[in-house]
């Protein structure tokens, strides 16, 4: 079965930027307890931290390319 996400509708968009920015803030949740409860890093908690971040740029500049496209 072939799966089709329409990156252009508004749903799908606003789904994508709010499940990263929930990923996002856990993972600088967790970052706070590395740095300020345990003092110790894991360096896997660091690099799940560095692509939340990056999925979630990623989700915001597309949302705001399609955004600003369909209101020109």
């Amino acid at each position: 079965m072939l799966l089709y996400i329409d990156l252009k509708k508004d749903a799908f968009l606003r789904t994508a930027l709010s499940l990263t920015c929930v990923g996002l803030g856990m993972s600088l949740w967790f970052l706070y307890l590395q740095m300020f409860v345990l003092h110790a890093y894991c360096q896997f908690c660091l690099i799940s931290g560095g692509t939340s971040l990056t999925l979630f740029i990623f989700a915001l500049t597309i949302f705001i390319k399609y955004r600003d496209e369909s209101q020109a």
